[in-house]
């Protein structure tokens, strides 16, 4: 969906935004976190228009297209969810803290705590039982949760370029159905963040090499053996991080 979105908003072309509202309205046939997912392409949205100027008027027509085409894909479930709203709300209900969920009895405070649980959720373990990580390891190997984290604050830093503007909402609103959640930090909640979340480890990782590269190339003994030297200390660590994680397999 998102991909796709992209191809279009660059080629201004019309197929592309009929693909991704395939694929957006596919969406909703997935995981129920994938419900609040149109949410990324609305902000977006919103973000373009004061970004770029004259939007409204180049893509109004294509995005309407777009909207149109996932509507048509949603009606059967739409449908569905009209005729039988308990069977189709009900599990949300049971998990949400402004359902019937845990911590419900106060859902702000609750969201606050969950919001700042999913956001250290790749540095600090959870339970055991939740069955959504290696035991009580992190997500993600130290090193490439701090990594991740600093592509954060790059993607902020460069939040007037739309590829990071687009990640950032992307990641941090598809944490969104684990912060609603009584049992954050979900893992598998999250889990419509998780391309998201790789493209900025890679952007990360990608900074990092470009900065060792660029600092052992300037010392005296040449670039090439300064490129060496950086390749075999991200490969080293990218090793170390793969076997902490096996080492809990």
């Amino acid at each position: 969906a998102v991909l796709f979105l992209w191809q279009g908003l660059q080629t201004q072309r019309w197929w592309p935004f009929v693909a991704s509202g395939l694929f957006w309205g596919s969406a909703f046939y997935t995981y129920q976190a994938a419900w609040v997912f149109p949410g990324v392409l609305v902000l977006f949205v919103i973000y373009k228009v004061f970004q770029e100027r004259g939007f409204v008027e180049r893509y109004a027509w294509k995005l309407l297209l777009l909207v149109l085409v996932a509507a048509v894909v949603i009606f059967p479930l739409g449908e569905f969810a009209y005729r039988n709203p308990w069977m189709f709300f009900m599990r949300t209900q049971q998990v949400g803290v402004f359902g019937t969920g845990g911590g419900s009895q106060t859902p702000m405070a609750s969201m606050l705590n969950n919001a700042g649980k999913v956001a250290g959720g790749f540095l600090f373990a959870g339970p055991a039982s939740d069955g959504n990580r290696l035991y009580t390891r992190p997500p993600l190997p130290l090193f490439l949760a701090l990594t991740f984290y600093f592509a954060l604050l790059l993607a902020v830093a460069r939040a007037r370029r739309p590829a990071y503007a687009l990640l950032l909402i992307w990641c941090l609103w598809m944490w969104l159905p684990s912060i609603l959640a009584d049992d954050a930090p979900s893992i598998r909640r999250m889990i419509g963040s998780l391309p998201a979340i790789m493209i900025l480890v890679a952007a990360g990782l990608g900074w990092l090499f470009d900065a060792a590269r660029a600092l052992l190339g300037s010392v005296k003994f040449g670039r090439k053996a300064g490129l060496a030297a950086a390749g075999v200390a991200l490969s080293g660590l990218l090793m170390s991080a793969q076997a902490s994680g096996l080492g809990d397999m």
